[in-house]
């Protein structure tokens, strides 16, 4: 039994994934939730990584700033 809160949310999986979760609750008689908490520890513990469905989000460069154009004045001087 956990100790401190828990937070209750909904996750989506394909069903290939959902199977092995029935698989292993049969198979050992633990909770959904406890199959996935043991499966996130393992995981940010160093556990294998599986490929992702998303590619990860890449820092983008924000694009370059046009240089300034110079513009030059020339101011006539008036003859006296």
């Amino acid at each position: 039994m956990l100790d401190h809160m828990t937070v209750r949310t909904t996750i989506s999986m394909p069903d290939e994934i959902w199977e092995q979760v029935e698989k292993r609750q049969n198979e050992t008689g633990a909770s959904t939730s406890e199959i996935v908490r043991r499966a996130l520890t393992a995981f940010f513990n160093g556990g294998t990584r599986t490929k992702a469905t998303k590619p990860p989000l890449k820092a983008v460069k924000p694009p370059a700033k046009p240089a300034a154009k110079r513009v030059s004045k020339r101011v006539a001087s008036k003859a006296s």
